[in-house]
């Protein structure tokens, strides 16, 4: 009887632990401009947080921001780039507030070839200004299975 009881704890501990899917991710990444290329002399600062779900490829975030030298014009997706890296657009988000501080959000649906740059690091988001239309603050995206 004791035997029994044993293997069953010893099966399950060997079984998933949790009932978090396994295909979702939690994305952050914090923005300076020290970050951007060429480095942009700013106080700003931003932070990304959100989730990922690969079987779907939806993805949520919300982005907040503060110390901007002037009005959001644009908060971008790029890639493939890592660290240093430059890249072309691959997302604009929505921007529904212009100031120099605030808080955006939403969803958004990436392709696979967005995906794959996103779990491998290669996507970065910058916040662009009428003073940096390049970019004011910029910050990759680190993706983590929940």
């Amino acid at each position: 009887m004791y035997l029994v009881a044993f293997l069953f704890a010893l099966i399950n501990s060997c079984t998933k632990s949790s009932d978090k899917d396994e295909n979702a991710y939690v994305l952050f990444g914090n923005a300076s401009g020290s970050q951007e290329v060429p480095q942009v002399g700013t106080q700003a600062t931003a932070s990304l947080d959100g989730t990922f779900n690969i079987d779907n490829h939806s993805l949520e975030y919300i982005v907040s921001w503060s110390g901007l030298s002037g009005n959001v014009t644009a908060i971008n997706f790029h890639g493939p780039a890592g660290v240093g890296g430059t890249a072309e657009v691959l997302v604009k988000l929505p921007v529904n507030i212009n100031s120099a501080t605030g808080k955006a959000s939403g969803s958004i649906v990436a392709g696979d070839l967005v995906t794959d740059d996103l779990l491998n690091g290669n996507i970065y988001y910058n916040i662009s200004t009428l003073n940096y239309p390049n970019g004011e603050i910029r910050g990759q995206v680190i993706a983590m299975r929940e």
